[in-house]
């Protein structure tokens, strides 16, 4: 029982002595968590007068004293937007230099809760570029993800301007092409092609959202044509058009097209189909080979690889 006493006190301890640690560190007093931590220490027994003289100690005023220097500069003729602006600059630079996932993560997961200072920083225009920029060079960062999930919750998807943050995030990425789909379906004729253009440009970012995308809108058509809709014309058309869009700009994107579409189980079909698209040249033993099989074989959506080539050739 004694044993099991002290064990207790030893750990107490140790969990006062981390205590005294945290107080310890500069401008430990400013930090969000400081309260909780003083009164857990107290709680364990600390001395108060112990703990209030290491949160003085480690006081070093530096807010207070930015917010000196930059009433300087302005008394000095320093317009305050300019002296603003090169006080942003410089938080960016250090932060993107310095920033630690894991004591981000750590501060997440420790608090239980979002931070009040992140749910003020996505207020503000410069900081969600700072969270767009650290959030692409730390793709496994927790906080990092939460934050842009608070960026899109509060309405803000659509300054995820480099496709590199939305592919990083497959939740904003899906949230992106859903609001891309439907600006393409309730397009006037006017402002489709522009419309279409943006999606496929959404769609193209990498292997990865190009197979996302093409697998959507073939699960889209399906789904249309068994409720007997025309929907899957458009999700077939969209389909084509992003499969030009890639191949404009010679990229390898036939095979993943083919298999989206289940041709993948018919070797000979697909070798056909895929010579063709991949050198934009119909041949006529490829022509052959693909007529065989529309007309004699049992393939389901043999109208889909038709428009297919008719959509690339015609």
């Amino acid at each position: 029982m004694d044993d099991d006493q002290d064990d207790a006190e030893m750990d107490d301890c140790e969990v006062g002595g981390s205590h005294l640690t945290d107080f310890a560190c500069r401008d430990a007093i400013l930090q969000s968590k400081t309260l909780k931590l003083f009164e857990n220490f107290l709680e364990l027994g600390g001395d108060r007068d112990v703990a209030v003289e290491y949160l003085s100690s480690s006081y070093a005023g530096v807010p207070k004293m930015i917010n000196l220097l930059i009433q300087w500069l302005q008394i000095a003729g320093c317009k305050q937007k300019e002296v603003q602006g090169m006080v942003e600059e410089h938080f960016t630079s250090v932060i993107l230099k310095h920033f630690d996932p894991k004591k981000a993560d750590r501060v997440l997961v420790e608090g239980g809760e979002t931070p009040t200072w992140l749910e003020e920083m996505i207020q503000f225009p410069k900081w969600r570029q700072l969270l767009y920029q650290l959030s692409e060079q730390h793709t496994e960062c927790i906080l990092l993800k939460f934050a842009l999930k608070l960026i899109r919750d509060a309405g803000y998807q659509d300054e995820f301007v480099t496709a590199s943050t939305r592919d990083s995030q497959f939740d904003v990425y899906a949230a992106s092409v859903v609001k891309s789909l439907t600006h393409v379906v309730k397009a006037k004729p006017d402002t489709c092609d522009s419309h279409v253009k943006d999606f496929a440009e959404l769609a193209s970012h990498s292997q990865h959202t190009y197979l996302y995308t093409q697998v959507v809108l073939q699960a889209l058509g399906t789904a249309s044509e068994d409720h007997g809709s025309d929907n899957p014309h458009i999700a077939q058309w969209l389909s084509h058009q992003l499969l030009r869009h890639n191949l404009a700009r010679s990229r390898d994107v036939v095979k993943t097209f083919l298999h989206t579409m289940a041709v993948g189980t018919y070797s000979r079909l697909f070798e056909a189909l895929s010579s063709m698209l991949s050198r934009n040249t119909l041949n006529p033993a490829d022509i052959s080979i693909v007529r065989i099989k529309v007309l004699i074989s049992n393939i389901p959506h043999v109208c889909i690889y038709c428009t297919a080539v008719r959509t690339l050739y015609y």
